[in-house]
């Protein structure tokens, strides 16, 4: 290889790459700040924004602007071929899950209060510090659920426990839950008597638990914001009968430790992120050949059908 060639390689590949890392991780940052965080006019579920928009957003822009470019690349392996646009993918997806775990983090404001009932006077925030509280410990509810894990290999019992915050008005719709959960993992190679009393035991301990459990070690509480846990949670307090409408409800999480301590290293792997896949971009041009021929041809519609086609190995 060349180095004139490498850098013919680079100065062509390059830009898409910047530019699609640009508009979709930092696109979607933006996005997400002025509408989800800045004016609240957005809300969705937390693991949309962390994990399946990171994942499939940077995919059409790879095969729209950075896909077709790889066809100046010669490859010994034929199988070989689209792994630049996989290997970009995996660099972007990596680092859109990063950068908005870091916006998760360092856009959680923490907010004192007198009591939960003045929550309602306030702007919303992912963290709250309540000077005083009670806790009807007399009105618990609780959801089970039984999910398989990723692999396949194991079974994940959770239980979610909520019990309501006392307030002025006792008469009135409850509104304020405190949210407890519990997680356990079984292996699928377990009979099913033995998973039967795995699960019985783990009951039992949660029962045992939530009924020991010290409601007020902690002033600290996180607000839930649109998730599958607050979901869950939102099922076991649809059991009470003086229940306010689902969007109403506000389940709060006791916190030991305060949310925002680990802010700088969160920032400093965002640029970690993206100077790695830079690296790793740059890295793997190094081993396709150049063509010079492959590189005079203009762009077609057809090159775009075929690189993808190359991506996901269809003939």
């Amino acid at each position: 290889m060349s180095f004139e060639n490498y850098i013919i390689k680079a100065k062509y590949l390059l830009p898409p790459f910047l530019k699609i890392t640009l508009y979709t991780v930092g696109g979607l940052a933006l996005f997400r700040w002025i509408f989800s965080i800045y004016f609240n006019s957005i809300e969705i579920n937390e693991e949309l924004w962390e994990l399946w928009l990171p994942l499939f957003l940077p995919m059409l822009p790879i095969f729209i602007w950075l896909n077709p470019r790889t066809t100046i690349l010669i490859y010994k392996n034929a199988r070989s071929e689209g792994s630049i646009a996989i290997i970009a993918m995996f660099t972007m997806i990596m680092m859109g899950i990063i950068t908005q775990k870091y916006i998760t983090v360092t856009t959680s404001k923490i907010i004192t209060l007198n009591n939960v009932e003045s929550i309602s006077k306030f702007e919303k925030a992912r963290y709250y510090y309540l000077d005083t509280y009670e806790i009807d410990t007399t009105r618990i509810r609780k959801y089970s659920e039984i999910s398989e894990s990723k692999f396949g290999n194991k079974t994940i019992l959770t239980m979610y426990f909520v019990t309501p915050f006392k307030t002025q008005y006792a008469q009135q719709p409850i509104q304020y839950w405190y949210g407890i959960q519990f997680k356990k993992l079984i292996y699928n190679k377990l009979t099913g008597k033995q998973k039967d009393n795995e699960f019985k035991g783990f009951t039992e301990m949660c029962n045992r638990e939530v009924r020991n459990h010290n409601y007020y070690a902690s002033n600290l509480f996180e607000r839930l914001p649109k998730s599958v846990d607050s979901e869950k949670y939102l099922i076991a307090a649809q059991q009470q009968s003086n229940l306010i409408n689902n969007k109403s409800n506000i389940i709060l999480r006791p916190v030991f430790e305060r949310p925002q301590s680990n802010n700088r290293f969160t920032l400093i792997w965002v640029f970690y992120t993206f100077l790695a896949s830079l690296a790793i971009f740059m890295f793997f041009l190094i081993f396709p050949k150049y063509s010079k021929r492959l590189h005079d041809k203009k762009l077609t519609y057809r090159m775009y059908i075929d690189g993808i086609k190359k991506v996901f190995y269809i003939k």
